[in-house]
């Protein structure tokens, strides 16, 4: 290492140990650290340096110029050029390129090198690798799309399109598709995005000995370029352009059901994050898919069993009519030719014709087409007649052609009815098979079939299906129970089926509640009509329960997403309520404090005017509460240890709550760094404290404990928005009044109070928006009688606590001569701060927006020492506008005012170092200090 460059390390006589000891100790660093020269050349580098960007010697980094080359954007490279060579620091995230050209995220921080006299001697750099973050974040992010998608689709292909364009955007791929393993073993395509239709065509299918299917089915991801893609997958791939192709099995149970294939025109292999969000998507869909195939064979299965139903009622018809007294055998033909179409699938398409012992009968609508099922009838052994059935336009092919199987039994079982008429009405052998057959049919259909009496539900006859729904052994245990008026649980549904047959003489898809023998609930979806003189009733029973109760798990999560949106649009409009009233109170409280100071002591208007500033003040710590609420406030987080701040907030905890309430406080030692804002921790320990002491009017105990705990990744899926990882606890505990679940499921909303007028209903909302942006969760424990206990989960952090130093004074006096820019757009705020600074005795440039304020600048003869403006503006913001008059004024000062943090000022809510801001509404002695400190600074 070139430690011998005397322009940054000065020499003396223990010079050489300390280097010795200060490299070593850099060595031990986690991240980063490198020094170069002047002109950018590489002095030093640590052990981490060397490792993350695979150099083995510090020649090779010597030998790869400049110190700036490992960024990727050169753009970004030269903007941290600019910077150091102008004497400031820069951070910010980019991409870095190591030795072998692998990209990666990193947060990188440069400052200066300076001698005694300041002159700039080197620099050097710190640089944080992210890779793991960024996949962290990608996986999150994929697992969350993917959990919606599940409850945002009813069918199959439309969450396979969903889980395409999910794997497309988490992997940065231009394309994919989904291929679902069939019966064959061979490779179906069900859902692609962004190929071409031909493209799409030629890899729609692929036969079970192709080598992608064999590939595919050994259960192992591939991933590959265009250097190899020739060898392992389809040549047609990389004749279409692609350069990079993955290939991932989709799982259920170990087996694999299908593949999930994405690739990319651009060259290059996939990232780690790539990976990881693909397998973790496909590790994902595999028991969805499998879901979403069971619900669509249900959905067929219920079809089928309707159309059965539809052929039962056909013959049932037929049989009745043959079977009716005094009927001729012409009446039986001419009507029975009728009671064919509505049996058949499609019956609006539907004809038929009976052609027996040299007659026609046949439907009005009766047309010969080339779609016609026929069957002879025979009579001992000849041919007597032939019943054709015809559709009259193409339907969609089954798997036997244009009719089904069970169609073709149909057929005959409608020749067999007729040849029975023909056989004097049928022989008693015939009548026996053909009631056998049909109870067959009733009994081993995967539907119920059940009949009762309409008036007082009587059961009549039940099939095998039914008996089962309602959890029964048998037939007769279940017909004992009379009527099925007792199996209802809400008996108001059994009165509106009941008026709704006797209005329309049937019902459809009439759904309700019932209870079965053991006591537990089922949906049941009843189809039927009226029959007989005496109004009973006939009709077909299926068992919905699943049904409903993934539309209730549908409707929950829905119900969650709502309110999550309702939560969110309320901080937003709290944050937008907080900027306002502090553009209303920065006048109000910093006129008000320039009337007490100018108001004599016995003046009787003083008492008024402190009353103005005391409303004041408590104004603003409502405006905090709801930028804390809004998670919109500024925060400076520090490491804390939890258990020191505690201790020294307790002392003024004790004086805030009542004397018959003991304080009980159980640290554990061993607790970690937690990283907070101190003062919004005091917050969330206060209001939790002030609730307590509302539960326990009678006095108790409240008990304050901290511990570790680790929330493993069951814990943290069972409740949504909680990251893994391991946190220090801090419990509120009291033995009060407690609550029930109505109240604990909305504690948390803004604006929800027990206490009537006598709360806001901010507190508990305050509490927990500040932990939230802290990045921890807050749960609560609770039985009404029973007491209750709030448990915040605070991340750990890596830093050792920092102790709190006094602020520190500015010097000189409170005013001075220079002159300073206002901007500012709000009136009010505006005449203020040019009162309060002229008061001072500086010269004051007043503007309203930043147009104004530059046309000030260019036509000011003189110099102008300070820019004060506000953040968010009409046309530009405070940033922008200090941007552009730095470079009219050089030396010009510039400090930020506003209501609430934007993205100029904060980012994340979080302030960012060596931006100085003072926040509204300000006092008359907090804005005089800012500016004089600012002013000194520069002196």
């Amino acid at each position: 290492m070139a430690m011998e460059n005397d322009k940054i390390f000065r020499m003396s006589e223990d010079t050489p140990g300390k280097l010795i000891l200060m490299m070593k100790a850099l060595d031990f660093t986690g991240d980063a650290i490198g020094i170069v020269d002047p002109e950018g050349r590489h002095c030093y580098q640590n052990r981490a340096f060397s490792e993350l960007f695979e150099f083995e010697t510090a020649q090779e980094v010597v030998a790869q110029g400049s110190g700036f080359n490992l960024v990727q954007d050169k753009s970004i490279a030269r903007e941290i050029t600019d910077s150091i060579m102008a004497g400031e620091a820069w951070a910010g995230a980019l991409t870095m390129v190591t030795k072998s050209g692998r990209n990666f995220p990193a947060f990188q921080r440069v400052d200066a090198i300076r001698d005694d006299g300041g002159k700039v001697i080197g620099f050097i750099f710190v640089i944080t690798d992210w890779t793991e973050r960024r996949r962290a974040e990608t996986l999150l992010l994929s697992q969350y799309d993917l959990a919606h998608a599940v409850g945002a689709t009813s069918d199959l292909d439309g969450f396979l399109a969903l889980c395409v364009g999910f794997a497309i955007q988490g992997s940065g791929m231009d394309c994919g598709a989904i291929y679902l393993v069939k019966g064959d073993g061979s490779l179906s395509m069900r859902s692609h995005s962004g190929l071409s239709q031909s493209f799409a065509r030629k890899i729609a299918w692929y036969a079970p000995d192709s080598p992608y299917t064999t590939m595919v089915l050994k259960g192992s991801p591939v991933f590959t370029h265009v250097n190899n893609l020739e060898n392992l997958v389809d040549p047609v791939c990389w004749q279409e352009g692609l350069k990079a192709v993955g290939l991932i099995p989709i799982k259920h149970e170990h087996r694999v059901i299908g593949c999930l294939g994405v690739a990319s025109c651009k060259a290059g292999t996939f990232s780690e994050i790539s990976r990881d969000a693909l397998e973790t998507i496909t590790s994902f869909m595999g028991l969805h898919i499998m879901k979403k195939q069971a619900e669509e064979q249900l959905r067929r299965s219920e079809a089928q069993l309707a159309e059965r139903v539809k052929e039962m009622k056909c013959l049932f018809e037929l049989s009745s009519l043959i079977e009716a007294p005094g009927i001729s055998l012409e009446e039986i033909f001419e009507q029975g030719i009728g009671l064919i179409p509505p049996g058949w699938q499609y019956p609006e398409i539907t004809c038929a014709r009976l052609k027996i012992e040299g007659r026609e009968y046949k439907t009005d609508n009766y047309r010969n087409t080339s779609w016609r099922l026929s069957q002879e009838i025979v009579r001992s052994g000849i041919r007597v007649g032939t019943l054709d059935v015809c559709y009259l336009e193409e339907r969609p092919l089954m798997d036997q052609g244009p009719f089904l199987k069970e169609e073709a039994d149909l057929m005959e079982s409608l020749a067999k009815r007729f040849q029975s008429v023909i056989d004097q009405r049928r022989t008693r052998e015939a009548l026996v098979a053909s009631e056998e057959k049909y109870r067959n049919l009733y009994e081993n259909a995967q539907i119920g079939l059940v009949r009762t009496r309409l008036f007082d539900g009587l059961f009549l006859e039940a099939n095998l299906h039914m008996v089962e729904m309602f959890g029964y052994d048998s037939r007769d245990e279940l017909l004992q129970q009379r009527s099925i008026s007792d199996f209802y649980v809400e008996p108001g549904a059994r009165a509106y089926m009941v008026a709704a047959l006797r209005e329309n003489g049937q019902v459809e898809n009439h759904e309700a509640r019932f209870r079965r023998r053991d006591g537990s609930l089922c949906w049941l979806r009843f189809s039927g009509r009226l029959y007989g003189p005496g109004e009973n009733f006939e009709g077909v029973v299926t068992d919905i329960t699943e049904t409903k109760e993934a539309e209730a798990q549908k409707e929950r999560l829905a119900e969650q997403y709502r309110q999550a949106q309702k939560v969110e649009a309320i901080g937003r409009l709290a944050a937008g309520v907080a900027h306002d009233m502090n553009n209303l109170l920065t006048p109000i409280l910093g006129f008000g404090e320039m009337l007490m100071a100018d108001l004599d002591l016995g003046d009787r208007q003083r008492r008024y005017v402190d009353q103005i500033v005391r409303a004041g003040h408590r104004t603003r710590n409502l405006v905090r509460q709801l930028l804390a609420f809004g998670r919109k406030q500024t925060l400076q987080y520090k490491p804390l240890n939890l258990n020191a701040t505690i201790q020294e907030f307790e002392p003024l905890l004790r004086r805030t709550i009542r004397e018959d309430i003991e304080i009980e406080f159980i640290p554990d030692p061993g607790i970690q760094t937690i990283k907070a804002d101190i003062g919004q921790v005091e917050q969330v320990i206060m209001n939790l404290a002030v609730n307590a002491q509302d539960a326990m009017p009678e006095g108790g105990r409240l008990t304050l404990e901290t511990a570790m705990e680790d929330i493993d990744p069951a814990s943290a899926a069972a409740r949504p928005g909680t990251r893994e990882g391991r946190y220090v606890m801090l419990a509120v505990s009291d033995p009060g009044c407690g609550m029930d679940d109505a109240v604990r499921e909305h504690i948390f909303e803004p604006f929800f109070s027990t206490k009537g007028d006598q709360g806001t209903g901010l507190g508990l909302a305050t509490v927990y928006g500040i932990v939230k942006q802290h990045g921890g969760n807050i749960w609560v424990y609770s039985e009404p009688g029973r007491g209750t206990t709030f448990k915040v989960y605070l991340p750990v952090s890596d830093d050792a606590p920092v102790e709190q130093k006094a602020p520190e004074v500015s010097p000189g006096g409170p005013g001075g001569s220079e002159t300073i820019l206002l901007v500012e757009d709000n009136g009010q705020v505006r005449d203020f701060g040019s009162a309060v600074l002229t008061q001072q005795g500086y010269t004051v440039l007043v503007a309203e927006d930043g147009a104004e304020a530059l046309q000030i600048l260019s036509s000011h003869g003189g110099s102008v020492d300070l820019l004060l403006t506000d953040v968010i503006m009409p046309g530009m913001n405070g940033k922008e506008l200090f941007t552009r008059a730095v470079d009219m004024h050089p030396g010009l000062k510039v400090l930020y005012m506003s209501g609430y943090t934007g993205n100029v000022i904060a980012r994340h809510g979080v302030l960012e170092e060596g931006v100085e801001f003072i926040q509204k509404p300000f006092t008359v002695q907090g804005l005089t200090a800012r500016v004089r400190k600012l002013l000194w600074g520069q002196a």
